[in-house]
């Protein structure tokens, strides 16, 4: 018996069975035999992709249908083996042997192929020297941001390279990595006082504060002598200049050099 056709895997289904041929005058059989068929032991016998024959899971009876052939159920313990199903039944004593050969097929595979109600899933192992057609990089260009499209247009393999070769530093990016780049501009405002962090808030005040404005100068001693020099907080002895804080605590001293009468900080 030739190939059947396709059975779609854990599903119930019916099958054809024969047709079956009397031993004693070769015509078709049409003595009823369901009974037979449905036998524990000797029924319908199925091989599921190559195992070891074994009777039907289904208790449902095989019905006579027309010049020697019968309906066969079959139920999802049947067709739950994905691959070659052959399905036999004999009686020696009244007729000969009748089979059938089927495929049972994942179920996504027979729904996209026989039934036509789904697609098939696909998955693209290698892409070397694919070009896309006029289609594809439509498509491509449309689903890339305006950005970056007015910068590369996808027209052949050559610009998937030269993307490719452009964003090298993104590829394999982990947490730990960084990205190297040059800020050509900052618009106005675009950093607010509350997007800077405070120790970088703390850096550069610590670093207005060191700036030297003159000699040995910063612009924390510069301000510290401003407000010693209003609170009147200075004592000028012969060599120094001595500042104070508020709580007369001395802040720091200067040494004095004379320029002609007046006394200035050296």
């Amino acid at each position: 018996m030739a190939f059947q056709g396709y059975l779609r895997q854990s599903t119930a289904c019916f099958i054809n069975l024969g047709d079956f041929v009397d031993l004693t005058d070769g015509v078709t059989y049409t003595i009823a035999m369901a009974t037979a068929m449905n036998s524990a032991t000797t029924g319908v016998r199925i091989s599921k992709n190559g195992a070891a024959f074994i009777t039907r899971n289904t208790a449902t009876i095989p019905v006579y249908q027309e010049m020697g052939y019968y309906r066969v159920d079959l139920d999802t313990t049947d067709t739950n083996t994905v691959g070659r199903l052959k399905i036999i039944f004999s009686d020696p004593a009244v007729c000969l042997s009748a089979q059938a050969d089927y495929l049972v097929l994942e179920e996504a595979v027979y729904d996209a192929l026989i039934a036509g109600t789904a697609s098939l899933n696909t998955n693209m192992l290698t892409m070397s020297d694919i070009d896309f057609s006029i289609k594809q990089k439509t498509s491509l260009n449309a689903a890339t941001p305006a950005s970056i499209q007015g910068a590369v247009t996808i027209t052949s393999n050559a610009d998937i390279t030269s993307i490719l070769a452009d964003t090298n530093e993104l590829q394999g990016l982990v947490s730990s990595s960084k990205i190297s780049a040059q800020v050509k501009g900052i618009d106005a405002d675009a950093i607010t006082a509350s997007a800077l962090k405070t120790d970088a808030v703390t850096e550069i005040t610590a670093a207005i504060w060191a700036k030297v404005v003159d000699g040995t100068i910063t612009f924390e001693k510069f301000g510290k002598i401003l407000l010693a020099f209003t609170a009147g907080k200075v004592i000028i002895t012969s060599n120094s200049f001595a500042f104070y804080d508020q709580s007369d605590v001395l802040l720091f001293t200067l040494p004095i050099t004379t320029s002609g009468r007046i006394p200035v900080i050296a």
